[in-house]
């Protein structure tokens, strides 16, 4: 896979900015951006764009690796890449990540 589009790499760092100010604020855990490895099972790693870990889930964060799923996965989905997006990204909805 190539490297993302310019537009995916603004609207990602906009929108982790954001998110980032508003959980620190009110201290509610930690937003991590791509590449992030997500173990969702043995065979489901994936690398959101965006996550967001609670503090009461802090216990998943380990030193390279999220152990389980996230409290919020944010993909960032092109016209160019849609599908292959929502067929790869399965596990997630599976672990009922939204």
């Amino acid at each position: 896979m190539g490297v993302p589009f310019i537009a995916h790499q603004k609207i990602s760092n906009r929108l982790s900015n954001r998110l980032t100010n508003f959980v620190e604020k009110k201290e509610l855990g930690d937003i991590l951006v791509a590449p992030t490895d997500v173990k969702f099972d043995e065979n489901n790693v994936e690398q959101p764009d965006i996550l967001f870990i609670s503090i009461k889930r802090s216990h998943t964060v380990e030193k390279k690796v999220i152990n389980g799923s996230p409290d919020l996965v944010v993909e960032i989905m092109s016209p160019s890449n849609k599908r292959k997006e929502q067929d790869e990204k399965k596990p997630y909805m599976k672990a009922q990540v939204f």
